[in-house]
């Protein structure tokens, strides 16, 4: 199975330190996002991600995260398998 990244890069008109607040306040995902997440930001931790869809269901997968820079980059690492994708 192919690997593949998703990279992605947002200009928002903060600074850096309220972005990391908002970013890192992963109590708060459920109420802006269709996910949770359970763990820390600290470089390798394993993170518990659960994506809701708008059915009901759901996935989880859990990431490690690589890097944790305050104010600079929050990057993980992790395998989203598809289970009976039609």
């Amino acid at each position: 199975m192919p690997s593949f990244t998703i990279d992605t890069t947002v200009d928002i008109d903060a600074v850096p330190d309220a972005v990391w607040d908002v970013l890192t306040d992963f109590a708060s995902y459920k109420q802006w996002t269709g996910m949770r997440i359970e763990g820390a930001p600290e470089v390798g931790t394993k993170l518990v991600v659960h994506l809701t869809g708008d059915g009901g269901g759901g996935m989880t997968f859990k990431p490690k995260v690589l890097v944790a820079t305050p104010g600079k980059e929050l990057r993980w690492l992790g395998k989203l398998g598809l289970r009976d994708l039609r």
